[in-house]
């Protein structure tokens, strides 16, 4: 429909019609941006059941044990297991004597890392009897003069004990 020559607008909208279409627009536009925004993850997992030092004194005469330990755990707060890894192994053969410092390392989905560390220190206790060995080794080492000297110093120990 013409009025006098004007050409109208299919759809005749007021200023305020079009800016309120802007403003829902751009509020639309706002709160899908807002509701896929990645989520950032920068709390670390945690472990649980972290062992304790391990001290152990080894009166036997050989040169390594297997020590044995409860495997720590660690959850992250994502529900997704993180990555764990250590630099010893439980159930494995260590010297004696020696000094180790276990570390596991948790790593989640995001990078975030934990730590749980403990040492295990292993101690050579030495018994009499280890004490006597270790004199026979050596005079046996000197050879025939010391072997003359062992008898008489291993039968003094036994009347002694």
């Amino acid at each position: 429909m013409l009025i006098k020559g004007r050409k109208r607008s299919p759809l005749r909208l007021s200023h305020n019609t079009y800016k309120m279409i802007v403003q829902y627009f751009i509020l639309n536009v706002l709160l899908a941006t807002i509701a896929t925004a990645a989520v950032v993850d920068t709390e670390p997992p945690v472990f649980t059941d972290c062992p304790k030092d391990i001290m152990i004194d080894d009166n036997t005469i050989t040169d390594n044990i297997r020590i044995n330990w409860k495997r720590p755990t660690a959850t992250d707060n994502s529900g997704v297991p993180p990555s764990v890894t250590s630099n010893r192994q439980a159930g494995a053969l260590f010297p004696v004597p020696s000094s180790f410092e276990v570390l596991y390392k948790a790593i989640d989905a995001a990078g975030n890392e934990a730590t749980c560390t403990f040492r295990i220190t292993l101690k050579r206790t030495y018994t009499t009897y280890m004490k006597k060995i270790a004199l026979i080794d050596k005079l046996q080492a000197i050879g025939n003069q010391g072997n003359l000297f062992l008898m008489a110093l291993v039968i003094k120990v036994n009347v002694l004990n």
